[in-house]
């Protein structure tokens, strides 16, 4: 850090810029107040720029209205970006969710065809043996004729009981045993 040639003069000021720099404005060594600032004095290098310190301004006066709006403005986009970014998240992370699940679920629906034609088929292959042999003459059935069959006499028909409230309680009185 160069210091100015007020400081080599012995002024209590430290020049924040190169001299020729047209904002160089020189600082008190030791500020009153809450910033004190200390430099410690270093070679430069050769060939090298020195660096400079800019002191902003305290912020005791109030923003302009205009720039208060701006930074109101990109406080609410910041939020409005981030509920965003949060609800496309969601919203991806469902889509994928419901199609690894459709996925499964059509996977399962296929074996379950897959399962019911082979049910089919073996039923099917069941009920051709047996009326095959139902065809031989060596499983002792006889074909079907209207002589050789046999009608039932229905039974008779029993009267009507009517339940009588509170005859039978015993029913009632036992509590479940499911429970």
């Amino acid at each position: 850090m160069s210091v100015g040639s007020r400081a080599a003069k012995g002024s209590p000021h430290l020049s924040l810029r190169p001299e020729g720099s047209p904002r160089s404005r020189n600082v008190p060594i030791a500020a009153s107040g809450s910033r004190n600032i200390r430099y410690s004095q270093r070679q430069a290098l050769p060939g090298l720029a020195s660096p400079t310190i800019e002191i902003l301004p305290n912020g005791s006066r109030p923003l302009p209205l205009g720039l208060r709006l701006l930074g109101e403005i990109q406080q609410g986009s910041t939020m409005g970006l981030l509920l965003i970014v949060i609800a496309v998240l969601g919203v991806y992370g469902w889509s994928v969710y419901s199609q690894r699940l459709w996925s499964q679920q059509f996977e399962h629906l296929q074996t379950l065809q897959r399962q019911e034609r082979q049910l089919t088929a073996a039923n099917e292959a069941l009920k051709n043996q047996m009326a095959e042999m139902a065809l031989r003459p060596s499983a002792g059935l006889i074909p079907p004729s209207p002589t050789k069959t046999i009608f039932l006499k229905p039974l008779p028909t029993r009267p009507l009981q009517r339940i009588v409230p509170g005859k039978d309680t015993s029913i009632a009185s036992t509590p479940p045993m499911a429970y």
